[in-house]
């Protein structure tokens, strides 16, 4: 955050990150979930590949970085218009934090099966990427009660 601007989401784990001294910002919680559900380019699907610039040490702490083939949705953007996205996932372990979305509900090249959304795993791409498709209405809906719920929107 810069302010009370939302910049940039990351996804990163717990082992990388540094505690420093002062008292936590008890509204950034709010600032994130205010970014969600807004923006032109809600449900695009899309293909950011690599999260950060390279140079960066790899592994990062995310499952998620350099996996060029997996598909993200857009779920909002940053105050600068970059958006919010969260990876599709084998729909293998369903919680109430990872929505099913079915198959027919999605269209992008390669959908040929089931997939849940990874909330937990939020992150702003590139405003110039790319949409290869999107999810349609029905599939939206559980994934919407899932963002409110999780982000307390």
């Amino acid at each position: 955050m810069v302010g009370a601007d939302l910049v940039w989401l990351g996804a990163l784990g717990e082992d990388i990150l540094e505690t420093v001294a002062g008292p936590a910002d008890a509204g950034a919680r709010a600032v994130c979930a205010g970014r969600f559900m807004v923006g032109s380019r809600l449900w695009d699907v899309v293909r950011p590949g690599p999260l950060v610039i390279d140079g960066v040490p790899r592994p990062l702490s995310t499952v998620y970085d350099g996996s060029d083939l997996r598909p993200w949705i857009i779920i909002g953007e940053t105050t600068n218009e970059d958006p919010i996205a969260v990876p599709l996932n084998e729909a293998t372990n369903p919680k109430w934090w990872t929505p099913l979305i079915a198959q027919a509900d999605m269209s992008f090249p390669g959908n040929n099966k089931n997939a849940q959304v990874e909330l937990a795993h939020v992150w702003t791409i590139p405003s110039g990427i790319h949409a290869e498709g999107s999810i349609l209405h029905a599939g939206r809906v559980a994934v919407v009660a899932a963002i409110h719920g999780y982000f307390g929107t």
